[in-house]
């Protein structure tokens, strides 16, 4: 492993500016100069392992060519990180291995959606991810910066990213544009299907239906722009830019999905919100308005007891709590 200490950026777009040119570059994101929550931002470009596809089939690419990957996708991811070091520097949270996405449509796959879901026609891959040789590393509570880099990782590559994070600002960035956006459903479609979830509900067939509808709009121009823009105006502690081949994945969240720290793992979801009021006085009404709501608490009953179940599926008997 080597490790280089690098200048700190207190708003780490600035950093990230520096490398954003590059193949596949990736940001997770605390948003930490908006608030209290985040502490660590990791950056990284250019993956010596990518892979695209299906829970099937996988496109594997290096530097040295393609192929194509069947059978048990996270098997062959297992054994690609299992061959990368386990050190970790200076207790920093990552230093090389897999950033990508999984798209939600795998959970049909993997047996988590009994009713299939409707693909979302939209031309991502099931799983875009790489396996990344080295790490920029933002602590914004010690005000430090690192690069981290795997020992497969080329002098000649260590030099190049040093030698960015160390140079002037680059050029700034283009702009973009976007239409207006609009529901891939009416409203009286919406409204129908409501409907249809009540009636579900009231027989005892169901007891959550996880609805959405989506919003789409023309785009053009920089989508690290358009995330810049989004974060400045939607600072979330678990954010997350992604350069892919064909389009970007701009991501915002207040919420802990998953924590796995050695044999503990960790949920921490968000249910039941209500907004801030102009004084104190009106936040401390509304926060206890919020708490004697019977739907809000009897949501959050619901959403423990999911996420219980969901957690014993992997974790020990008797261990969630």
């Amino acid at each position: 492993m080597y490790s280089y200490d690098l200048p700190y950026f207190a708003d780490s777009s600035e950093l990230f500016a520096r490398i954003a040119d590059l193949p596949q570059a990736v940001w997770l994101d605390s948003c930490a100069q908006f608030g209290s929550q985040g502490r660590y931002d990791i950056m990284a470009a250019e993956p010596q392992l990518q892979l695209r596809g299906t829970l099937e089939q996988l496109e594997i690419r290096t530097p040295h060519g393609h192929y194509q990957q069947s059978g048990d996708c996270f098997g062959f991811i297992a054994e690609q990180l299992a061959a990368l070091p386990r050190e970790l520097p200076q207790n920093l949270p990552f230093c090389g291995g897999l950033i990508g996405y999984f798209a939600y449509e795998l959970g049909t796959g993997l047996g988590f959606n009994r009713v299939k879901t409707q693909q979302p026609n939209i031309p991502l891959d099931d799983i875009n991810a790489g396996i990344y040789a080295w790490t920029l590393i933002q602590d914004h509570h010690s005000k430090r910066c690192w690069l981290l880099c795997l020992k497969t990782c080329p002098a000649a590559v260590r030099e190049d990213i040093q030698r960015r994070c160390r140079s002037a600002a680059p050029v700034a960035e283009h702009g973009y544009r976007a239409g207006h956006f609009s529901a891939n459903m009416s409203r009286a479609e919406y409204l129908a299907k409501l409907a249809v979830i009540d009636d579900y509900i009231h027989a005892g067939d169901c007891y959550q239906v996880n609805f959405a509808q989506r919003f789409s709009a023309e785009f053009s121009g920089s989508a690290l722009a358009a995330y810049n823009q989004l974060r400045r105006q939607l600072p979330s502690p678990y954010s997350a830019f992604m350069q892919l081949d064909r389009g970007a994945i701009l991501s915002h969240s207040p919420e802990r999905f998953l924590r796995v720290q050695g044999e503990r793992v960790d949920t921490k979801p968000i249910k039941g919100t209500i907004a801030r009021g102009k004084t104190p006085a009106e936040d401390q009404a509304l926060a206890k308005q919020l708490q004697n709501s019977i739907k809000d608490r009897a949501e959050n009953l619901m959403i423990v007891d999911l996420l219980r179940n969901d957690l014993s599926r992997s974790c020990k008997l008797g261990s969630v709590r």
